[in-house]
């Protein structure tokens, strides 16, 4: 258990917390103690609706990991096929393919109008798991879309 000091700006004291992680269901969910620095006093559990600095969670947690927001999309996809259905696109094969990028992008493809990259399901037909390239990505821009074609 790593201890956490910090100098709370705002009433100028020194704090300790310490990030408990349970083992067992009977202890309860993992929570932040804390008690004033250079005291013996008992540890203080930190009541539910209260938040523990920045500092502290990026001392516990690691960095916060951010993406950059796309506004451009590329003009073919080449992904991993997670699923695969009838949809609005389909053609010939009445199948499409819901494909996710290197950079986590989601694309759905028509199933008619694709080239392997990577034939790895071992099946004799497209199959999730395999990778594939399109040249008419219909590029997934958010979540209520993402639902819409998972709906159909």
């Amino acid at each position: 258990m790593s201890e956490f000091i910090w100098d709370d700006p705002d009433d100028g004291l020194r704090y300790v917390m310490r990030y408990v992680v349970t083992q067992h269901e009977d202890e309860g969910p993992e929570y932040v103690e804390w008690r004033y620095a250079n005291s013996n006093d008992p540890w203080q559990k930190l009541p539910p609706w209260a938040t523990p600095p920045a500092e502290a969670m990026e001392f516990w947690h690691g960095p916060v990991i951010t993406h950059e927001l796309v506004t451009e999309f590329p003009k073919t996809g080449e992904g991993c096929i997670l699923v695969m259905k009838d949809g609005p696109l389909s053609t010939d094969t009445g199948t499409d393919a819901l494909c996710i990028t290197e950079n986590m992008l989601l694309f759905w493809a028509d199933l008619a109008e694709f080239t392997f990259v990577s034939h790895e399901s071992g099946e004799d037909e497209v199959a999730p798991g395999d990778v594939i390239k399109t040249l008419h990505p219909h590029w997934v821009e958010g979540a209520r879309q993402l639902r819409d074609w998972l709906q159909l």
